[in-house]
């Protein structure tokens, strides 16, 4: 089957993470990419670039996918996220797959929530199958019931095994994530900071991995609590799976996230994980099963939930043990794989 994914972001986060988890479990189908972001540039892929600025930028994209779905005698066409979406109308392909990777609940205006509203559902009742990751997306989406199918998203059970606290000197708090306002930056700082005065150096370190444009931000709050030692900045990282794995406890201090893989991948590992109550996280953690939820903006409360984990290992060993059993039943790369081949098997 020949597949055309699109996906239409610049800047590279979970959407085109997701990109690179559609090319391994449609490895057997040819594949072909029209994307905005150029890091996801390799050559592996047939990969067009969405670099079109100005006026005509929509107009030429729309230009480019349909000769491509032409050219190409493509059977699907992946929409991967709010921009595709919108454009589904005006893509000449019976068989689109929008994946969508937003909740409306997280647009900071009514009129933006409308506006959004009214293009995804346009799009959705133009798509043949809408990808949701979570059932709490459903009720952004009118009249298409027959067409929304729940896939939540899979990734592949990581080689490296973490080291358990028992094995090393001290325990590592970690959050990997972006550096900006709605990842709850200001929280988990001043967490960290509750944190270094309740814990000495040689027992707990606190790693925040990650780049941003809060990343001086973060430098300025560090060196001006005198907390150099204590909270690590190691900015961006290409091997997240090593900086989890060196990790006991992981924390996503977010204001708002739709459903983040870097949950997913803490999971896999065996990392209990406190997390803010927001969107699909709630879907992702059972509070008191496989982590804690505390409410964004209270660091008060994220310390207290890190603090009851670093002081109980019967705690720690339960949390673990379920985050890898959530992880294994519900969100390996396997499971999500079987789930579009029966997807496809129906076009």
């Amino acid at each position: 089957m020949k597949i055309l994914i699109v996906d239409l972001t610049e800047i590279y986060g979970g959407g085109q993470r997701y990109v690179e988890l559609l090319e391994k479990i449609f490895a057997t189908h040819e594949l072909t990419y029209f994307v905005g972001c150029k890091k996801l540039e390799n050559g592996t892929r047939q990969l067009k670039l969405a670099t079109d600025s100005g006026v005509f930028k929509l107009f030429m994209w729309l230009v480019t996918i349909n000769k491509l779905v032409f050219q190409d005698k493509v059977d699907v066409v992946i929409l991967n996220g709010a921009r595709p979406i919108y454009l589904a109308p005006f893509i000449f392909c019976k068989n689109k797959i929008a994946i969508n990777h937003s909740l409306l609940s997280l647009r900071s205006t009514w009129i933006k929530k409308s506006i959004a509203a009214t293009l995804l559902n346009v799009g959705a009742f133009f798509s043949k199958y809408v990808i949701l990751f979570t059932k709490i997306a459903k009720s952004d989406f009118i009249f298409i019931n027959k067409k929304v199918r729940f896939i939540p998203i899979g990734i592949p059970t990581p080689i490296l095994a973490r080291k358990k606290s028992s094995e090393k000197n001290k325990m590592c708090v970690v959050s990997v994530t972006r550096l900006d306002k709605q990842k709850g930056i200001e929280g988990l700082l001043r967490a960290f900071a509750i944190l270094s005065n309740k814990y000495p150096q040689q027992k707990v370190t606190f790693k925040i991995v990650g780049d941003g444009p809060l990343f001086d931000y973060c430098q300025k709050f560090v060196q001006n609590n005198a907390l150099e030692q204590r909270i690590i900045l190691t900015g961006y990282s290409s091997d997240v799976l090593s900086e989890l794995a060196n990790s006991d406890i992981f924390v996503l201090a977010s204001e708002n996230e739709y459903f983040p893989i870097v949950n997913l991948e803490a999971m896999s590992l065996g990392l209990p994980i406190v997390a803010t109550r927001v969107g699909g996280i709630k879907a992702q953690i059972e509070d008191g099963m496989n982590g804690y939820l505390v409410e964004p903006l209270n660091a008060a409360a994220l310390a207290e939930k890190i603090a009851l984990i670093l002081n109980n290992a019967d705690i720690r060993k339960m949390l673990a043990l379920e985050s890898l059993n959530r992880f294994t039943e519900e969100y390996s790369l396997v499971l999500m794989k079987s789930r579009f081949d029966q997807l496809l098997a129906e076009i």
